[in-house]
């Protein structure tokens, strides 16, 4: 088994008896909370880039630790748009989401950009044929003004959250971001966005606690 996905197994087992995370050391709190979609859930959004084979090697713990997560928690993916290669496959990203096929491409499509099979719109059209889209629809949609609003905003939200290199990273609720080079590691950013979760949940029910 994946030593990466050995490590989250027993992290999810033990998060109730690891020590508490520290604010500058092992996450950023942001000067500036960004909203979230959804008042009442807590938001955890993990930044990727399709060429990165840290974020390759991350995905199979992630998806572990996003389906050990309670209802409260709505996760998301922001591909990052740093350069015109990111941009490229943040595009893919939101064509395969409008198309709506991105769950069964996405890990494939992961695998053929970390072996260079795809690397121009070109490429990812018949990329995409391979896997029942027709890649009439996948450019057609791939220029369209929906995909370009998502990728811009995209752009704007990793601004807003300071993002840089090296990813992948996550943001929890829009109030912190944790890097594995501060976590830890790629691996305990997953311990770490679980002790903010936790906050974030204690935080919510203190709030709806009414005063005396």
């Amino acid at each position: 088994m994946n030593r990466l996905i050995v490590f989250v197994l027993l992290a999810l087992s033990s998060y109730a008896f690891a020590a508490e995370y520290e604010e500058g050391t092992h996450y950023v709190a942001l000067e500036k909370p960004i909203a979230t979609k959804d008042p009442d859930k807590i938001e955890v959004t993990e930044y990727f880039f399709y060429g990165c084979s840290h974020c390759f090697e991350f995905d199979p713990a992630l998806a572990l630790w996003v389906k050990s997560q309670a209802e409260d928690v709505v996760f998301n993916r922001t591909p990052v748009t740093w350069g015109a290669p990111h941009t490229i496959l943040a595009r893919t990203y939101y064509t395969a989401e409008a198309l709506g096929v991105l769950e069964k491409i996405h890990l494939p499509l992961f695998k053929a950009v970390q072996h260079e099979e795809v690397h121009s719109p070109e490429s990812i059209a018949l990329f995409f044929g391979e896997h029942g889209v027709d890649p009439v629809d996948f450019a057609r949609m791939f220029a369209s003004f929906p995909v370009d609003r998502n990728t811009r905003e995209a752009s704007a939200r990793g601004k807003a959250y300071g993002l840089a290199l090296p990813v992948p990273a996550m943001i929890v609720n829009g109030k912190y971001r944790i890097e594995g080079s501060m976590a830890g590691g790629n691996a305990n950013m997953l311990r770490v966005a679980s002790y903010l979760v936790e906050l974030e949940r204690q935080a919510k029910a203190a709030a709806e606690v009414p005063e005396e």
